[in-house]
C-alpha cells in the first residue's frame, strides 16, 4: 500500500491539527462519492461530466501527497478532455485512491 504524505496538508493547516483533521474528514468523505459518480459517468461516456469530476477530485488526490496518483489522474482528466474513453485505466486509479484513502484514515487517527 502507497503510504500518503501529509506534508501538503501540514503546510496548508499552518500545523492545526483540528483542522487537519477536518480536512482529512471532508476527504475521506467526498472522494468515494465522487468516484461513484465517476463510475456512472464513464458508463454513461458522458466525458463533459468525467473531466469536472476529475479536475474537483485534483486537490484532494494532491493532499494525498502521493505525486504518481497525482499525474495519473491528470492523465485521466487530458485523456476525458479529448473524449478518449478511460473505463480500462480508471479501475487501477480507484484501487489506488481507495488505498490511499485507507492510509489516509489510518494517519488521521495518529494526529494530535
Amino acid at each position: 500500500m502507497e503510504k500518503v504524505n501529509l506534508s501538503a496538508l501540514r503546510d496548508l493547516t499552518l500545523g492545526d491539527t483540528e483542522f487537519m483533521k477536518d480536512l482529512i474528514e471532508t476527504i475521506l468523505k467526498s472522494v468515494p462519492k465522487e468516484l461513484h459518480l465517476l463510475e456512472e459517468k464513464i458508463a454513461s461516456a458522458d466525458f463533459e461530466s468525467q473531466a469536472k469530476i476529475l479536475h474537483k477530485l485534483k486537490p484532494s488526490v494532491e493532499y494525498l501527497g502521493i505525486h504518481s496518483l497525482a499525474m495519473q489522474r491528470r492523465k485521466l482528466h487530458e485523456k476525458t478532455s479529448t473524449k478518449t474513453p478511460i473505463f480500462s485505466d480508471y479501475s487501477a486509479f480507484k484501487s489506488r485512491v481507495e488505498n490511499a484513502l485507507q492510509n489516509l484514515a489510518e494517519q488521521k487517527e495518529q494526529i494530535h
